[in-house]
């Protein structure tokens, strides 16, 4: 069996028996062709050697495809139904499974890779393809021959090598069918192993159905039990509640009459102790009234007695004052007396200090007119 491949390289991978499960799962997305005459593929030359290659319509690869994926997506619808009828019973009974997805591989990684390794192989073949397309063809050379070689050449050069050549090319034939032959056994039991896995596929799906609903079932009843403790345990719970509310209102009710009576207690006893407290404050108030009604008096007693002595002290105070005043008055008016005599004595000496001042004045005044004179009458004279 050989694959073939999207891609434009010319190397091509030969699946052999041998390959383990993955590499048949990995090889299920290339395509496979089924021939009974391999004479009529075509050829293709790799470092001149003949290869069979194998070329298919990109229509019957859609359509393989597309056949293997329905192939693949049938069990889900199955399990996707048996999940959605599930989660019907679920919301009826107000509960969710949590059911996990089966885990799915997708080939189509492994695939691409494959396609950069046919890639890159393409392009490390496609040089040496050119240099042995490009290399030039040898001219043969004529060697010097010797007689003996003519003569052998003209003896034995008329033998004819068309019978080893057909003998060569019916072993090859051989060869090349049963390379073929061992090839098609290999097909064969690729495609047994594949048809094999596939049944083993089916049943493990069916297998993981039957299991899937059985699991669910288990639930399901499960659930159910559950419900039904839920329900038990709820009406307990409910009863307890009611209990301990009933015992919660008579513990309320008996708290508020408790409670009134402190209450009305604790009004009683404020009213009479404030009743207390105001005749105790009215006594209180009457005491200090009376205290400092006698303080009052008593100030006022040594007000009173504190003012005659101050009126006697003002008294004797006034009379030594006139006293003193009489002795005062009479020697001021002694040295006044001496002061004015003093006074009126010094002026009479500057009285007649200023008339003998004057007299002089007037007697040099005369003098001086007498001199102006006698001048004048001397320059008239000179004249």
């Amino acid at each position: 069996m050989l694959s073939v491949s999207d891609s434009k390289s010319s190397v091509y991978h030969i699946i052999k028996p041998e390959q383990n499960i993955e590499d048949k799962m990995l090889t299920s997305v290339k395509q496979v062709l089924y021939m009974d005459n391999f004479e009529k593929l075509p050829l293709l030359c790799l470092r001149r050697k003949k290869q069979p290659v194998f070329s298919i319509s990109p229509t019957l690869r859609k359509k393989e495809k597309k056949k293997k994926l329905e192939e693949k997506r049938i069990p889900k619808k199955g399990f996707l139904d048996v999940e959605k009828r599930n989660m019907e019973e679920q919301a009826e009974t107000k509960f969710r499974l949590s059911v996990c997805k089966p885990a799915f591989h997708s080939v189509k990684d492994k695939v691409m890779i494959f396609q950069k390794k046919e890639e890159e192989m393409y392009h490390a073949v496609q040089p040496i393809h050119s240099l042995v397309d490009c290399a030039p063809q040898l001219k043969a050379v004529n060697h010097p021959v010797n007689i003996e070689k003519r003569i052998f050449a003209k003896m034995y050069g008329a033998v004819r090598l068309r019978p080893f050549y057909i003998i060569d090319k019916a072993y090859r034939d051989s060869k090349r069918c049963e390379v073929q032959a061992k090839k098609i056994s290999g097909v064969m039991q690729m495609q047994i192993a594949k048809d094999e896995a596939d049944c083993f596929i089916k049943s493990f799906h069916e297998e993981k159905k039957n299991s899937v609903q059985k699991r669910c079932k288990e639930e399901d009843i499960r659930i159910q039990e559950a419900l039904h403790q839920h329900q038990l345990r709820r009406s307990e719970f409910i009863e307890k509640t009611r209990k301990r509310h009933a015992q919660f209102l008579e513990n309320k009710n008996q708290k508020a009459s408790e409670y009134s009576l402190i209450q009305n207690f604790s009004i009683q006893h404020a009213s009479l102790t404030q009743s207390l407290f105001k005749v105790d404050r009215w006594r209180k108030s009457e005491e200090t009234i009376k205290e400092r009604k006698s303080i009052v008096k008593e100030n006022k007693e040594d007000a009173e007695k504190w003012k005659e002595l101050i009126k006697n002290f003002q008294e004797h105070r006034q009379l030594m004052l006139r006293k003193e005043n009489l002795s005062e008055k009479l020697v001021l008016d002694s040295i006044v007396s001496q002061m004015t005599n003093e006074r009126l004595q010094q002026a009479k000496a500057k009285v007649a200090a200023v008339k003998d001042h004057q007299a002089n004045m007037k007697n040099y005044d005369q003098t001086a007119i007498e001199l102006q004179c006698g001048k004048a009458c001397i320059i008239n004279s000179s004249v």
